[in-house]
């Protein structure tokens, strides 16, 4: 979840602040809430953890669930084996991903918080846009936005590039390898160790896109700013 929460805990139980603070509430209520739904789903929804004990598929649903949504990338239970249901289950705990200010990959909680208060606020035709009753600042909003775009773009390239080095991988199985890679996750349903050279390349350009941010690895990208006089231009014709 993040060292935000430790420190932030550490700050509330010794005293120096009264309660924990807005974001670590909101990636602590978003983990669970995601936790708690990823794991009853896979418990009712996947036929093979279905059929074993019941302690043992509490416990099976629940670590392989976490594993996806935190990016640990442990596997107890064959990923290939997946049904296509879980598999769109894992899908989106893959692409949200951890939390900041921690080691894990993805979109993170607090981007797709700030986009569940974007999409409620709108619908409900608020002038602000507010998660859990508190403003969110225009800022964090669009860095949200702009990090679900670039991780769009970077998916659908990446899993067109691999169709075309790895043609006989089927559809489900680039996608998983394609999100895996970009949320660091490190689980994969057989493809990584058939990947051609170039597929190993692709890979590796989504794995280190996924590590230093999608967001960040954007930025870098763009190479080309507007210079002051095409800004004043633009305020000219607006």
């Amino acid at each position: 979840m993040g060292f935000l929460i430790v420190v932030d805990a550490s700050r509330t139980l010794s005293g120096r602040a009264a309660h924990l603070g807005f974001t670590s509430k909101v990636i602590i209520r978003m983990t669970l809430l995601f936790l708690l739904i990823g794991t009853v789903l896979l418990m009712v929804v996947e036929p093979g953890i279905a059929t074993l004990p019941a302690n043992e598929r509490l416990l099976t649903a629940f670590f392989q669930v976490m594993s996806a949504s935190t990016t640990a990338g442990f596997g107890t239970y064959p990923i290939g084996a997946l049904s296509h249901a879980v598999l769109i289950v894992f899908f989106f705990l893959m692409v949200i991903g951890a939390s900041p200010a921690g080691t894990g990959g993805g979109l993170k909680t607090t981007s797709f918080a700030a986009l569940i208060g974007l999409v409620r606020s709108t619908t409900k035709g608020r002038d602000r846009i507010r998660f859990f009753k508190r403003e969110i600042p225009l800022e964090r909003l669009q860095n949200a936005t702009a990090g679900l775009a670039y991780y769009l773009v970077l998916m659908a390239l990446a899993m067109f590039l691999l169709f075309l080095t790895e043609a006989d991988a089927a559809f489900d199985v680039v996608m998983f390898e394609v999100i895996s890679a970009l949320g660091s996750v490190g689980l994969s349903m057989g493809l990584t160790g058939e990947l051609s050279d170039l597929g190993k390349l692709i890979v590796i350009g989504l794995m280190t896109a996924g590590r230093v941010g999608i967001l960040t690895f954007g930025i870098a990208l763009a190479t080309h700013d507007e210079s002051r006089e095409e800004e004043e231009d633009n305020d000219l014709v607006l």
